[in-house]
């Protein structure tokens, strides 16, 4: 739809979910599909409205100049990670800049023919932004949401993680035991970051030894227990 220009597209889409699912990931699948060059910011790092103003600007009058040398211009994709960090703190005004940049976007769009204001004066969003969040409990963060396509993912089951833990075992070409592999998908706590790093962890203490339930429960130790904040919507 943003490559055919259609008609009241939505300029963002969130993805939303628990940490270590994987919500980035899939963001940079998705443009990387489409043929979009990826530019990925993390909202931690650019809080304010000065910076997230310069930084869309800047990201969004991008040229590749090897595409221009070549006679074409690679469209660019934004990815925003931890968008929920423009909401705390301190410094609210990157997220009130945020939605003002869309609104006047969306403004633009709907009166081109009609408005007199110099299009230099709005950041035109042609480029597909995709926000990940952890949760959505901030009315601003609400508020993005009526100008977005909003995805939720769920945490992944015990029989997905048994899933993935059985992918990299037979791509590593390593031994594991049925009760380590059921500790496994406890200790991760339905993150997928963690059950890797967990895993990895143990392939450099064993090498290519059989991974035994012994073996996680002490290199679990290791690892603190996750602090998981749960919404209320989850609770309920």
């Amino acid at each position: 739809d943003y490559k055919n220009n259609k008609k009241g597209v939505k300029k963002v889409a969130l993805i939303s979910g628990p940490p270590g699912i994987g919500k980035t990931s899939i963001a940079h699948i998705l443009l990387k599909e489409h043929g979009y060059k990826i530019l990925e910011h993390n909202s931690s790092d650019i809080r304010g409205k000065k910076n997230i103003h310069e930084i869309l600007k800047r990201t969004l009058t991008h040229r590749n100049i090897v595409e221009m040398f070549q006679g074409g211009e690679q469209k660019l994709g934004i990815v925003m990670d931890e968008i929920d960090t423009l909401c705390s703190g301190g410094d609210r005004g990157g997220m009130s800049e945020f939605l003002s940049i869309i609104k006047s976007d969306i403004s633009y769009q709907k009166n081109t023919k009609s408005i007199k204001r110099k299009k230099k004066e709005v950041i035109n969003l042609y480029n597909p932004i995709i926000c990940t969040y952890n949760d959505f409990t901030d009315k601003k963060l609400k508020e993005l949401k009526k100008y977005s396509i909003h995805v939720s993912f769920s945490k992944p089951s015990k029989y997905d993680l048994e899933k993935i833990i059985d992918k990299i075992i037979k791509g590593e070409n390593l031994n594991i035991d049925c009760d380590a592999k059921i500790l496994l998908t406890i200790s991760a706590e339905g993150d997928i970051r963690r059950l890797i790093n967990l895993l990895y962890d143990i392939y450099i203490v064993v090498g290519n030894k059989t991974i035994t339930s012994d073996i996680v429960i002490k290199q679990k130790k290791v690892f603190s227990e996750k602090d998981c904040d749960i919404q209320l919507f989850e609770s309920v």
